[in-house]
C-alpha cells in the first residue's frame, strides 16, 4: 500500500511496485483533485480515505491486508502549507499510520527529507548521523515524523524503516519545480531569469529512488527498528551547470539562462550533497542513471507532455 499515490514520488513508486509484480493499493484523500499521476497506473487500486484517521486506516488495514505500507503521504512540499497543516501531514499522519499497522504489516517504509539535516561544509557528504536542523515547519515536522517512527517502532512492535530522499527530479515534477520550469522557458525561446546557480545539489533521478523504496521492503538486511537511510546519488551537481545541461539538450542557446537576475534566497543552504552508502551497503542499490540520461528523460517528458495537452501536474 502506497500513502500519497498520486504524488510525484508516490505515484513512482507504486509504478515501480506494479512492475515487480505486487497488487498495489494507491491511499489517498477523497477529497484530492490532484490524480492527473494515478491515470497511467491501470491496474493500481485507489483507496479513498476521508481523512487519515486512525479508526479508520485499522478498517483499511485489517480489511486488505497489507504486506508493506510506504508512507510517501506528506504536507508541504507544495508552498502554501501552515505549520499546522504540515504538523497535522507529517507528524499525525504517520502517527495514526503506524498504530494502525501495528500487527498487521511486515514492515512500513517512512519517508523523511535531506532537508532535516543542518548545513554543512562544501565538500562534506552528509551521513545519517550529520546533526539535524529546525529552520523551516517542514523540516521540523519532518524530524518529529522520523523520532516518532523509530520510538512507535519499538513501543507498537511495528517493523519500519525511514529513507531521507536527495534531489529527486523527473518525469511527473509539478512544473513549479526548477526543471520543468527551465524546460519550458527555454521552449519559449523567452529565456529565464535565474539566481547565480552556484548552489550545490545531490540530485537523484526518480526512477532510482522509486527502486530504493522497493529495495526498502525486500531487503532483509535492513534495521527495521527505525533505521534511517540516505537515498541520493552522493555526486555533487552545481545548479548552473544544470542548467546549462538543459539548454543544450533542447539545443538552445545559454544565453536564455539569465544567471544573477534573481538573488539567491538566503535560507537556502550553498552545498546539500548526501552519503548513501548505508543504504547500499545494506541493500545493494546503487542510483542507475547518470544526470544527462534524467534530465534528457525529463525533457522529452515535458515536450511529450505539451504535445499532447497534459502539461498540468499540481503538487
Amino acid at each position: 500500500m502506497v500513502t500519497g499515490a498520486n504524488g510525484f514520488l508516490g505515484a513512482a513508486v507504486a509504478r515501480r511496485l506494479i512492475a515487480a509484480g505486487y497488487r498495489v493499493y494507491g491511499l489517498i484523500r477523497a477529497c484530492s483533485t490532484n490524480r492527473a499521476r494515478l491515470l497511467p497506473l491501470h491496474s493500481l487500486e485507489v483507496v479513498e480515505m476521508a481523512s487519515y484517521g486512525v479508526e479508520e486506516l485499522r478498517e483499511v488495514f485489517q480489511r486488505i491486508q497489507p504486506d508493506y505500507v510506504l508512507h510517501l503521504a506528506a504536507a508541504g512540499v507544495a508552498p502554501g502549507s501552515s505549520a499546522a497543516e504540515m504538523h497535522e501531514g507529517n507528524v499525525e499522519v504517520t502517527r495514526r499510520i503506524l498504530q494502525a499497522a501495528a500487527g498487521t504489516v511486515r514492515r512500513v517504509v517512512n519517508t523523511g527529507s535531506c532537508f532535516e539535516y543542518q548545513p554543512c561544509p562544501p565538500g562534506t557528504l552528509m551521513t545519517e548521523n550529520w546533526p539535524l536542523q529546525s529552520g523551516s515547519p517542514y523540516a521540523h515536522t519532518k524530524q518529529l515524523a522520523v523520532l516518532l517512527a523509530r520510538t512507535l517502532a519499538s513501543q507498537l512492535d511495528v517493523p519500519v524503516v525511514t529513507l531521507r530522499p536527495f534531489g529527486v527530479y523527473g518525469p511527473g515534477e509539478s512544473p513549479r519545480r526548477l526543471l520543468p520550469s527551465l524546460i519550458h522557458g527555454l521552449l519559449s525561446g523567452v529565456g529565464v531569469d535565474l539566481s547565480p546557480g552556484l548552489q550545490v545539489r545531490d540530485l537523484t533521478y526518480i526512477d532510482d529512488v522509486a527502486e530504493a523504496y522497493l529495495c526498502a521492503c525486500q531487503s532483509p538486511q535492513m534495521d527495521t527498528r527505525g533505521g534511517i537511510y540516505n537515498v541520493c546519488s552522493s555526486v555533487p551537481t552545481e545548479i548552473r551547470s544544470v542548467c546549462q545541461l538543459v539548454a543544450d539538450e533542447l539545443g538552445q542557446p545559454r544565453s536564455l539562462l539569465r544567471f544573477g537576475c534573481l538573488p539567491a534566497r538566503p535560507e537556502e543552504a550553498p552545498w546539500i550533497v548526501g552519503d548513501a552508502s548505508r543504504f547500499t551497503i545494506t541493500t545493494g542499490w546503487k542510483p542507475r542513471f547518470s544526470l544527462v540520461e534524467g534530465v534528457r528523460a525529463t525533457v522529452d517528458w515535458v515536450k511529450t507532455s505539451l504535445r499532447t495537452g497534459h502539461a498540468a501536474l499540481a503538487g
